[in-house]
């Protein structure tokens, strides 16, 4: 019974999550150029993945105690929490770490988790706790920056996340996730309660779920008021309109139009609190979508589109 608890509580969980799939995948459809829809996905994907492997094959197939599937919940939840941090660093514009850091970081986890392995093949308890403890070392070593931004960002009045209405809210779902992701180790040592072990890490995607999801239909609304808006200008109308074309996210459309009125990052910084790095990241993606290599061209080619 308890284990048909587990299962059906899982199962739960993957239906939403596969209806916010669904809809996602329409979504990247929609806006093919738009990389944070894409990302959006893949982390329901990841999530996804989690459930099948860490709860829902195990229990079918009667083999929630083997080595086989202790390795295959390990690697799903080694999936989670890597693309968890791509995410956070992509999605924010962290700076990550270094290639080499990751590779020795990684390489050194595995020689250990490898040897350890080898030595408790026998002892799958054990072999549980070796594969928590060293993913919680490895999610903690790889996202440290991005875990100190992020915390510090909910009490600094003027650090760069604070830029959009909603961003506190974002940073807290986020921070709320990290928390989850750092306490599911512990959990799985002292709790030992696998429904509140899923309900928990489940949790924290649903409240990145909200949060993005509110952050779309912000969007949208903008998108529908420039384009129903017939008082603008046709001139930056056609260009709002060629923005949402190319899939610019808000943001980007923001900074572009200071761009197209010749402001300097440094000044764009300025008016958006953000700093001049993290406008020349997002101009650098305005480019790609555009298909531009420098800031004149892009000019150039909004004038002529104007005229």
């Amino acid at each position: 019974m308890y284990k048909e608890g587990i299962l059906w509580c899982t199962i739960s969980f993957v239906i939403i999550q596969m209806l916010i799939l669904f809809f996602q995948i329409i979504n990247c459809f929609a806006r093919p150029k738009d990389k944070s829809r894409l990302r959006f996905l893949l982390l329901i994907l990841a999530f996804v993945i989690f459930n099948l492997f860490s709860k829902i094959f195990p229990i079918i197939n009667h083999e929630t105690n083997s080595l086989p599937s202790l390795i295959f919940c390990e690697l799903a939840t080694l999936i989670l929490y890597f693309y968890f941090l791509i995410y956070v660093y992509k999605d924010f514009n962290f700076k990550p770490p270094t290639i080499k850091f990751i590779i020795l970081t990684s390489l050194t986890h595995l020689i250990i988790l490898t040897f350890l392995t080898l030595n408790y093949l026998t002892n799958i308890f054990v072999l549980k706790k070796i594969f928590t403890i060293n993913r919680l070392i490895l999610f903690v070593l790889l996202g440290f920056n991005a875990f100190s931004r992020l915390f510090s960002s909910i009490f600094s009045k003027n650090e760069i996340l604070k830029y959009q209405a909603n961003q506190k809210s974002r940073v807290l779902a986020f921070v709320i996730s990290i928390l989850i992701l750092l306490i599911f180790p512990i959990t799985q040592f002292f709790v030992k309660n696998h429904i509140i072990e899923q309900t928990l890490i489940n949790f924290g995607f649903f409240s990145i779920s909200l949060i993005y999801f509110e952050n779309y239909i912000n969007q949208s609304k903008s998108e529908f008021e420039i384009i129903s808006n017939l008082e603008i200008d046709t001139s930056f109308l056609k260009i709002d309109s060629l923005f949402i074309k190319n899939g610019l996210t808000k943001k980007e459309v923001e900074i572009s139009k200071f761009i197209l009125k010749d402001y300097k990052y440094s000044e764009i910084g300025n008016k958006l609190y953000i700093t001049s790095k993290t406008v020349s990241k997002h101009a650098s993606n305005i480019f790609k979508k555009f298909d531009v290599k420098k800031k004149e061209d892009f000019i150039n080619l909004l004038r002529n589109y104007q005229k």
